[in-house]
């Protein structure tokens, strides 16, 4: 599974203005304010920079050490991808805020399709085995 980004930029190459600027982006986004296309704009941002974050600290840290993965997670793909990149566990914010706590069940029965459909029985199966290319 590969995240594709077009223009991905690093955070660490931003002005203390532009990251800012991306806090009142994101804080936007999170009160419903923000126009559908900066919802997505906020959410390919999201998304890659929380798997890459996962992924590095899998690859860093001891494996005793659990790794909570948050950000950009809206489906059951989401989780699958956090997942794939090393997280141990998920934590799901906006969504739940949005959809209530019905968004659980939702999450739980998108990732089981997923895995029924790859072939995966549990998590281990599949926890932190993100190739690259």
């Amino acid at each position: 599974m590969a995240v594709e980004v077009e223009n991905m930029v690093d955070l660490a190459d931003l002005s203390k203005e532009d990251l800012l600027a991306l806090v009142d982006l994101a804080l936007a986004y999170q009160d419903g304010k923000a126009a559908p296309t900066l919802k997505r704009a906020v959410k390919t941002m999201i998304l890659p920079t929380a798997l890459a974050n996962v992924r590095a600290l899998r690859q860093r840290l001891n494996k005793s050490i659990a790794i909570i993965g948050t950000g950009g997670i809206t489906s059951g793909a989401d989780v699958f991808a956090h997942i794939l990149c090393g997280a141990d566990m998920v934590s799901v914010g906006t969504q739940v805020i949005k959809e209530g706590l019905g968004v659980y069940d939702r999450l739980t029965e998108e990732l089981q399709a997923i895995m029924t459909e790859k072939g995966y029985e549990r998590l281990s199966d599949f926890r932190g085995q993100l190739r690259e290319l």
